[in-house]
């Protein structure tokens, strides 16, 4: 049995067909640990006998428990997928899976733990970044992106940090360092929020004289966003195309090069709708 089931790699990628050169070798074999001996050793074996080239490389991830336990059907501990997306929505689960869970590791789901990420991470840190940033430009400049003027200390430390992120992409997704990777994200969203503290545009707009400062500190705001809705988006599709749309941008996905270029974002967009992305939920 366990046989035929690994010739459905290459069967299900249309071996004997042109299709298959295109998608064959995969880059990665990504599998349970359980299953680790079949898929690292005699699957090897089969595609070497049959001259079909190996996988780049193999991964096992490894198994949720709930609560420091096994899931099980009998005991009842079993997390429903479907039940969480319809309380939460979709990208607060794919955001917790991959957040809470090291490839190579297992990882334990506490409903405790899930609304602890939710309201602190995505209401709190993005949402609240994303939701203040864009209110305060509605608020102080009629809903138009800002000419940014003159950057100061903070303002280049915002930007380093920003490039900072996008240049880690690259390796860590080719290392599978996705929580690592969106740890990374993370501490620009929170540094995001300490520039929003420190420049206190609420301030600046007190001040008819400090109108260019103002304008500064808001345009980083908002290209900060569009930038952190571009690394998000493999992770939490719908909610970076949320911040995109409320940024006034279009549909289509850009590449990870628009984030590496501080500046896209065109002073003089204006707004679109802006809205909460994660209302606080009770657990």
């Amino acid at each position: 049995m366990w046989f035929d089931a690994l010739t459905n790699y290459v069967t299900a990628a249309g071996y004997g067909t042109p299709r298959f050169e295109q998608c064959w070798p995969a880059d990665i074999h990504l599998i349970g640990k359980e299953i680790l001996l079949f898929h690292a050793c005699y699957w090897p074996i089969m595609l070497r006998a049959a001259g079909i080239p190996l996988p780049a490389q193999i991964v096992a991830h490894g198994w949720w428990t709930r609560d420091g336990q096994k899931m099980s059907k009998s005991v009842g501990n079993v997390v429903d997928p479907v039940k969480v997306v319809e309380a939460w929505g979709a990208d607060a689960l794919r955001y917790y899976l991959l957040r809470e869970l090291p490839i190579g590791s297992d990882g334990d789901w506490t409903d405790s733990n899930f609304a602890r990420r939710y309201n602190g991470e995505l209401a709190n840190d993005l949402g609240n970044l994303v939701n203040r940033s864009l209110s305060m430009i509605n608020r102080y400049c009629a809903g138009i992106v800002p000419q940014p003027g003159a950057a100061e200390a903070m303002d280049a430390e915002l930007q380093a940090l920003a490039s900072e992120t996008v240049k880690r992409f690259p390796a860590r997704v080719a290392k599978l360092e996705l929580n690592q990777l969106l740890g990374d994200i993370w501490e620009l969203v929170r540094k995001g929020n300490q520039y929003v503290d420190q420049a206190a545009p609420w301030a600046l707009a007190k001040d008819p004289a400090k109108a260019a400062r103002l304008g500064t500190v808001l345009y980083h705001l908002a290209e900060t966003n569009r930038i952190i809705s571009i690394l998000l988006t493999p992770f939490v599709p719908t909610t970076a195309d949320k911040i995109r749309a409320q940024l006034g941008l279009g549909q289509p996905t850009p590449a990870l090069a628009d984030a590496g270029r501080w500046g896209m974002l065109p002073a003089g967009q204006p707004l679109g709708a802006v809205a909460p992305l994660f209302p606080k939920k009770e657990k």
